[in-house]
């Protein structure tokens, strides 16, 4: 007898395969729903007048975030494709990784802070640390025009150090703070957190987790690196995975990761930016939900943007042991 869901729980269903995708189908799904909502919010974050550098920056992470996750998908169906030489699903977690990362700079900037001042430090010690690394750049190879943008970006790095040293909020945390934050911009460092009273240097996966991420997300920075580096680990993974046809899995797993980014990116993008909540308020509520679901599973409660959903937890337990049963007729071939 064949088994299927009453007409009440079809849309119950397509939400929890949302948030719990299964087929190629799914994972594709799930990311055009946020990818939706992304635009929408893009398209209401051009009519803001964003005028600080600040600001600026704030937006064009969120941008790249959002264009990369598009890109992912592009790579996706080259997956599938059957190709003589399909795309690498590895070669996709490196651009989950910058996703990753672009999530973790926008949250720890602009979320963690807590007053203008300790978020323009924050900000002027990224934009610095870039700078200085740009200035490495061999001169001999450069054109006058290129010559003269590194002069002035010379200059700028001057002008930054100056700003960062003598920021009210750092100089209010005395001399011991100004020291260790004058040795992070000798070391073109970034990756800073303010915490006890202290600023400290902080790593992806800490700055992850200081996002208000659950703990058991905590190796994936070490998992997609190590589908990034050309380590010993990363070729053998890379054997196994063509060798056992672990492929499907990898790159349903690349396109899952992006789509949770990305939902709590919106979050953060919508806290920093609070017209953007009314934007949000006015998405349908699918996507609301799927949304909310995405950071109530990888944060907490307090983590929605609005208090739409398709499901509570009763309905998702109901939910999931029928979706094993279908599972278990299809696989049965009844």
């Amino acid at each position: 007898m064949k088994n299927e869901l009453q007409p009440e729980f079809q849309e119950f269903l397509l939400g929890f395969l949302m948030l719990k995708p299964i087929t190629k189908e799914d994972h594709l799904q799930a990311l055009d729903v946020v990818i939706e909502t992304c635009n929408l919010l893009f398209s209401e974050m051009n009519s803001l007048k964003v005028k600080s550098t600040l600001d600026r920056d704030a937006k064009l992470l969120f941008e790249m975030t959002l264009r990369r996750s598009s890109s992912l998908r592009t790579l996706h169906t080259n997956v599938y494709e059957g190709l003589k030489h399909p795309i690498d699903p590895m070669s996709m977690w490196g651009i989950v990784r910058s996703q990753f990362e672009a999530f973790c700079n926008f949250n720890n900037i602009y979320i963690k802070t807590n007053s203008y001042d300790e978020r323009r430090l924050l900000h002027e010690l990224w934009v610095v640390s870039g700078l200085q690394y740009r200035q490495k750049s061999n001169s001999e190879a450069m054109n006058e025009e290129q010559l003269q943008k590194k002069s002035r970006e010379a200059e700028s790095i001057e002008e930054l150090k100056e700003l960062i040293l003598t920021n009210p909020f750092l100089l209010d945390l005395g001399s011991h703070e100004i020291d260790k934050m004058n040795g992070f911009i000798k070391k073109k460092e970034f990756q800073v957190a303010f915490n006890n009273g202290k600023f400290n240097r902080v790593s992806w996966a800490q700055m992850w987790l200081n996002a208000g991420v659950n703990d058991k997300f905590d190796n994936l920075y070490s998992m997609m690196s190590n589908s990034t580096h050309p380590s010993n680990v990363s070729v053998f993974q890379f054997k196994d995975l063509h060798l056992e046809d672990h492929a499907d899995f990898s790159a349903n797993f690349s396109i899952k990761f992006s789509t949770l980014i990305l939902c709590l990116f919106v979050r953060d993008f919508c806290t920093y930016f609070e017209p953007l909540k009314i934007k949000f308020l006015e998405v349908s509520n699918f996507n609301q939900s799927v949304i909310n679901g995405y950071n109530r599973i990888a944060r907490d409660e307090s983590f929605k943007l609005s208090d739409v959903t398709l499901f509570n937890d009763t309905v998702a337990k109901i939910l999931d042991e029928r979706l094993k049963n279908l599972r278990g007729t299809t696989e049965s071939g009844h």
